[in-house]
């Protein structure tokens, strides 16, 4: 589980044009969040899938201004970077047209 401490909690449903280009949303959540140790954070939202609303550990709470979602995959998806090699192979590549 992931509990997020928010301050200035607020919920917003997506606008009709949100809903259109992505129907899995159900909310998002913005506010000045921190970690259960009280860390703030850096991110200030937070977008709840269907999905993650349907899930009974889901807990969205104004009045105490918790969240808190399942264990699962969140944030920026790691990507492998690239090598100097690779990069100068590229580089030659594309100059060599």
């Amino acid at each position: 589980m992931a509990t997020y401490k928010i301050a200035k909690m607020r919920v917003v449903r997506p606008s009709e044009k949100m809903r259109e280009k992505h129907p899995d949303r159900f909310c998002t959540v913005f506010g000045v969040f921190s970690n259960e140790a009280g860390q703030k954070l850096s991110i200030t939202s937070k977008v709840i899938t269907i999905e993650e609303a349907m899930d009974q550990a889901t807990v969205i709470d104004i009045r105490k201004g918790i969240l808190t979602l399942a264990d699962g995959k969140r944030g920026r998806t790691e990507v492998a970077g690239l090598t100097q090699d690779d990069i100068e192979a590229e580089l030659n590549s594309l100059r060599n047209l």
